[in-house]
C-alpha cells in the first residue's frame, strides 16, 4: 500500500476527507499519461459516496455518468455503480461523433464504485476484509485515461453546473433578477479579485458559470 504523498499526480485530483481520515491506496500504477488506482474510503452509505463524487468532479475537473447500476447488490454490498467519463457518450454512432467540436471523444476512462456491508445480520462485523474492519468499506477503482484535456476551455464548457452554482442562481431569482441579469451578476462576482487569465478560465467553466440557456431553464 502506497501513501498518498508518493503519488504526486493523484493527490491534486482527490478532495480532502474529513479530519481524521486518509485515503487507503491499495493499487497505483502509471502508464504514460494514464493512471490506474484503487482506493478505500471511510463511507458506509451511498449518500456519502455520491457527495464525495460531486467533490471529486470539482477537484479533478472531470464529469462522470452512470453506465450500470446494481439494484440488488447482494449480501456483501449495499451499493454498486459503474461509471464512465461524460466524453464517452452512448450509444456510440459513426465517425461523425468524432467531428471537430463534438463532445464525444470515446474517452476510455472508467470508475467502479462499491460500498461493502459492514455488519452481518446480528450486527457483528466478521469480515475477512481488513479495510472493512478498519472502517473503510468503500472501494473505488478508477482508470484515469482521458483522451481529451480535462481543464481546457472546451472541456470546462461541457461540465455540469454545480449544486452551489445552481443554488446561487436560485437566490438571485428570488431577489428579483432575470436569467440574463443573474448571469451578469455571477460573472461580475467571478471577476472580482481575479486576473484576466483566471477569469477567462473561471468564466469558461460551466460548473461555476452556467450558459444562458441553462439560466432560462
Amino acid at each position: 500500500m502506497s501513501p498518498l504523498e508518493s503519488c504526486p499526480r493523484l493527490q491534486p485530483i482527490l478532495p480532502e476527507l474529513q479530519s481524521g481520515h486518509d485515503y487507503k491506496i491499495c493499487h497505483y500504477q502509471e502508464n504514460g499519461n494514464a493512471m490506474e488506482f484503487t482506493l478505500r474510503l471511510p463511507f458506509t452509505s451511498p449518500e456519502d459516496v455520491l457527495r464525495w463524487l460531486k467533490k471529486f468532479e470539482e477537484t479533478s475537473y472531470s464529469t462522470w455518468r452512470t453506465n450500470k447500476t446494481y439494484p440488488n447488490s447482494g449480501q456483501k454490498n449495499v451499493f454498486r455503480v459503474d461509471m464512465h467519463c461524460h466524453h464517452n457518450t452512448f450509444p456510440r454512432s459513426s465517425t461523425a461523433d468524432l467531428k471537430k467540436g463534438s463532445k464525444n471523444t470515446k474517452c476510455p476512462s472508467t470508475m467502479f464504485v462499491i460500498v461493502k456491508r459492514t455488519a452481518g445480520s446480528r450486527g457483528r462485523n466478521r469480515s475477512k476484509d481488513k479495510h472493512i474492519r478498519e472502517g473503510y468499506p468503500t472501494l473505488i477503482t478508477l482508470k484515469w485515461d482521458h483522451n481529451h484535456e480535462v481543464a481546457s476551455a472546451d472541456a470546462l464548457r461541457e461540465r455540469d453546473v454545480s449544486d452551489g452554482t445552481r443554488e446561487k442562481l436560485l437566490e438571485l431569482y428570488r431577489s428579483g433578477h432575470s436569467p440574463s441579469s443573474a448571469l451578469d451578476t455571477m460573472k461580475y462576482d467571478l471577476q472580482e479579485g481575479c486576473t484576466d487569465a483566471e477569469y477567462t478560465r473561471l468564466s469558461a467553466d460551466r460548473a461555476r458559470c452556467p450558459d444562458l440557456q441553462y439560466c432560462y431553464r
